[in-house]
């Protein structure tokens, strides 16, 4: 059970640091304007702390399977709440994901919408042979 424990342990500890890169994602996308280069970078570190996070998701089946001790550990009040803990910090990261999504979206959309009316206003105007406008 200590193996468990000590998986369950670093996993908390990468939910930890997913969180704060969220919240660093989420204060970026509010009040800065230019920060591509500044979310690619968090991009890849979410990117590394979900793969880390999946190994040790796996290793955890795997001692789930070998000891036929499965979550949420009701047997072991440690465990329990060490899996409840993180039940209730994944519930949290998924809130502040969608947070972030709603608010690059909007920037998405408004930076669209502004290349559109870019884009008719940089359109050749030309006349027909009647004095009629063409586009």
């Amino acid at each position: 059970m200590n193996e468990l424990n000590e998986i369950i342990k670093d996993m908390k500890n990468i939910i930890n640091s997913l969180k704060k890169i969220l919240n660093e994602e989420h204060v970026i996308l509010l009040h800065n304007d230019n920060y591509l280069d500044t979310l690619n970078k968090i991009s890849d570190k979410k990117k590394e702390l979900f793969k880390q996070f999946q190994c040790f998701q796996e290793q955890r089946i795997d001692i789930e399977k070998k000891y036929n001790f499965f979550a949420p550990y009701n047997s072991n009040k440690k465990l329990h709440f060490s899996w409840n803990e993180i039940i209730q910090e994944c519930l949290f990261l998924k809130e502040i994901n969608l947070k972030n999504q709603k608010i690059l979206n909007e920037k998405f959309y408004i930076n669209q919408n502004f290349l559109d009316i870019l884009a008719l206003h940089s359109k050749d105007v030309t006349y027909d042979e009647n004095g009629n406008l063409e586009y």
